[in-house]
């Protein structure tokens, strides 16, 4: 590999640690473990440091192989680093024993360079194998993810959005459900891998910024069925005949599985996608409040259907401002976040500009609806923090 300096890898026995840590992480902060497939990202890491090193990068698809798998492991190690907590009293602690929380950032901040140069080593030699990898696309994903958890919504986790979706495409991700020689279960994963760009692409719609009423994913321009509600130890024996088309909706997140947190991230994808079709920015566009009240009130009724149709396991108390203290809680309050701050965004017209109601007082229902999804933003908002 031809790189301007050396980059350390952690050894075998401390990447396994540090991926057991990013699981544990994963569980609960983030919903990524909803697109990694653990057995899969455990295989890659362990047949990683199988293979003699010397043997490593010697042609222009191996220099390609060997740094995507690298960047992927460094970046599962920073997330790690990230979410590094010292152990409380009488606690056994991560399985990755940093000396201390400036430690864990020492190597954060280490790692995640390390990762970020290694994709863009990885970007120069695919032109010898004239396209991607799911391995690439995950390592994307993953330090993606990371960036999302430090800085939000920012420009540098819009590149890596843009990577990750020109990546897949390379990887021909939009085309899993076409004639292709994969078995049941790698079709199972790539599907989750393209279902979770295309719901950040759609999410990222209705938020405002840089992507504000625009996407880049048309549903019409992929062949990919749902991904299943299954979880990771049934893709093995899964019948791929049984696949949900992607015409319909996407499959209910009932009963509670490992894609659980994803299930529910594409239903409000998809409503977010409805949000931006129906707000062109173009001729003949504007906000919500130049739609008709009965359009209106159409699109406000999705996000009650989202609601309704999140699992038991993902129902939460919004009127207590305290974060769920079980395992699960934290994702339970982020898809609740999520579908309340869309929402209150969509509406948040009608709560800037009162005088609407004037002409037409049943507009004032979604004044109250807007604040009632801004003070819930701000209740699971103070309990997750």
């Amino acid at each position: 590999m031809e790189l301007s300096r050396p980059i350390w890898l952690p050894s075998r026995e401390h990447a396994l640690a540090l991926l057991d840590d990013y699981l544990d992480a994963a569980s609960s902060p983030h919903g990524l473990l909803n697109v990694v497939h653990v057995p899969w990202l455990r295989a890659v890491v362990t047949d990683f440091y199988a293979r003699p090193f010397q043997e490593l990068g010697q042609s222009g698809s191996e220099v390609y192989t060997t740094t995507c798998h690298a960047a992927l492991i460094l970046g599962v190690a920073a997330t790690a680093a990230f979410f590094w907590e010292e152990p409380r009293a009488g606690e056994s602690g991560t399985r990755h024993p940093f000396e201390s929380r400036g430690h864990a950032e020492h190597f954060l901040r280490l790692w995640r360079k390390a990762a970020w140069d290694l994709l863009d080593q990885a970007r120069r030699a695919a032109t010898a194998i004239a396209g991607g990898s799911l391995v690439e696309v995950q390592a994307v994903l993953v330090l993606a993810d990371l960036i999302y958890n430090m800085e939000g919504c920012s420009t540098l986790f819009r590149q890596f959005h843009s990577t990750a979706l020109a990546v897949a495409r390379e990887a021909k991700l939009h085309l899993v459900d076409s004639a292709t020689a994969d078995c049941a279960m790698l079709r199972e994963i790539k599907r989750r891998v393209w279902w979770y760009i295309a719901s950040t692409d759609w999410l990222m719609g209705p938020m405002g910024g840089p992507s504000d009423r625009i996407y880049s994913i048309n549903p019409q321009h992929m062949q990919v069925h749902w991904p299943r509600n299954v979880n990771d130890s049934e893709l093995a024996t899964l019948d791929d005949n049984s696949s949900p088309p992607q015409t319909g909706p996407p499959p209910a997140a009932d009963p509670p599985t490992d894609v659980t947190g994803l299930m529910c991230r594409l239903r409000l994808a998809v409503i977010s996608r409805h949000i931006v079709d129906a707000q062109p920015l173009g001729a003949g566009g504007g906000d919500v409040d130049a739609l008709p009240f009965d359009r209106v009130l159409a699109l406000s009724a999705l996000f009650d259907d989202a609601l309704a149709a999140l699992p038991v396991a993902a129902e939460r108390n919004t009127n207590t401002g305290s974060a769920v203290r079980d395992p699960g809680g934290w994702q339970r309050g982020v898809l609740h976040l999520a579908i309340h701050a869309r929402r209150a965004r969509f509406l948040r017209p009608f709560l800037a500009q009162p005088g609407i109601a004037d002409a037409d007082p049943r507009f004032m229902r979604f004044r109250a609806t807007c604040l009632a999804s801004a003070r819930a933003v701000l209740g699971i908002g103070a309990g997750l923090l």
